[in-house]
């Protein structure tokens, strides 16, 4: 696995390390009012990381975890048109 596979993976472990803090902080705050917000976003959080998740094994299993495999244009490094001029010039 690449390194812009697991990048997401990376992602997600600290958005659950925020949320878990945060569900911590919670019980110590004072009014009510802030303690519905913080399971609010305790909520957000945790639909942001399941997002990333789910985000990152379809991308890896359809096989397109890294952005340059294709190239600027979709074929090699230098794309299509790059390319047939380079072997055009070469010739």
């Amino acid at each position: 696995m690449s390194f812009y596979g697991i990048s997401p993976v990376i992602n997600v472990l600290i958005l659950l390390v925020v949320s878990f803090f945060v569900l911590l902080a919670i019980p110590k705050a004072d009014s009510r009012n802030i303690k519905q917000f913080g399971r609010a976003v305790v909520i957000a959080i945790l639909i942001t990381a399941l997002y990333l998740a789910g985000i990152s094994i379809y991308s890896n299993l359809k096989g397109d975890s890294c952005p340059y495999k294709h190239g600027k244009y979709g074929h090699g490094k230098y794309g299509k048109v790059k390319m047939y001029r380079h072997h055009e010039m070469m010739r």
